[in-house]
Parts: structure tokens; sequence; C-alpha cells
């Protein structure tokens, strides 16, 4: 387990899919899907959902947060785990979806 997977499963209750995507890990809280994992890639991708302005503004401050390839842009970011996003940031981010998805933190 790596350090995303840790801080998913502190969340707490939530269910994890692995046929969604090809290849991830998609994970819901309340049937509503907040994360979607590819750890078999490098670099590591998280996508997270997230509010709709907060989306806009990390894309445009972090290179590392761009548009995903098949989710709705507007409420969606996926995270490239490079060294420019910290665990810290990379943690609040997973917080921020969860919540937003329904989770209670």
């Amino acid at each position: 387990m790596d350090y995303v997977e840790e801080q998913i499963n502190k969340l707490g209750s939530f269910e994890i899919d692995t046929e969604i995507v090809p290849g991830a890990d998609s994970y819901r809280v309340d049937g509503k899907l907040f994360a979607i994992y590819v750890k078999d890639k490098t670099p590591k991708r998280l996508s997270l959902r997230g509010d709709t302005q907060l989306v806009k503004q990390l894309r445009e401050r972090y290179e590392s947060v761009v548009q995903p390839a098949n989710l709705d842009i507007k409420t969606w970011n996926t995270y490239i785990l490079t060294e420019q996003l910290d665990t810290d940031f990379i943690t609040s981010m997973i917080i921020h979806s969860y919540i937003s998805s329904g989770g209670e933190y």
C-alpha cells in the first residue's frame, strides 16, 4: 500500500471498484465517485472531484494538475504525482474530494 492508498483508507466509509477504469482503482462514497487512482503508471495519476472554482485555480497554479481525460472538467482534476505536489497538498485534496462527494470526515 502506498501513500495515496493509506490516505484514502483513513477516510472511513467508501467502496472500491477496479472495473470502472481499466488499470485503476475507483473510489466511491455513498455511491458517488470521488477518486480514480492509476498507480501502475509512471508517474502515478490521481483524479479527484472538487469545487468548480478550486479545480480551475489549481490547474492554473500547478503544471502537475491537469484536466482529466474522461471526466467532467468543471469538477475534476487529475494530479500527476510528481515532486511539485507535496504529500500534505495531496492529502488535503483527497479529503476535499471525499467531502465534496458526500463523505464525512
